[in-house]
């Protein structure tokens, strides 16, 4: 529920521009971090637009969750934001190894 009021509120605040044709030099970058304590599961995101403008979010999940959960929770879900945000070209940068293995494909999942 927060999440979505987050991104309700960037969405709402954004700069909206006129649609021109041409080629954003820059991706979107998309830092994150995940981080499970006992008092709580935390994420941190920092999106930094193709005009490098950043914008900070920080929260707490309503769950606890192991270490892994945390930074997939970080990551996944919050990509929502930038997709209301227009995002097509994003760079993703994080500190978990296994996140970003699986997503260069370097590691997979076996079940």
């Amino acid at each position: 529920m927060k999440v979505q009021i987050i991104a309700d509120f960037i969405f709402d605040h954004s700069i909206v521009e006129e649609s021109l044709n041409f080629v954003d030099v820059q991706p979107w970058k998309y830092y994150f971090d995940g981080s499970s304590r006992k008092n709580g599961t935390r994420v941190g995101i920092l999106i930094i637009s193709p005009k490098n403008i950043p914008t900070k979010l920080k929260f707490q999940l309503d769950k606890l969750c192991y270490n892994n959960e945390a930074e997939y929770e970080a990551l996944i879900a919050r990509l929502e934001i930038l997709l209301e945000l227009g995002a097509k070209d994003v760079e993703i940068i994080g500190d978990s190894e296994l996140v970003i293995k699986q997503l260069t494909k370097k590691y997979k999942c076996v079940k």
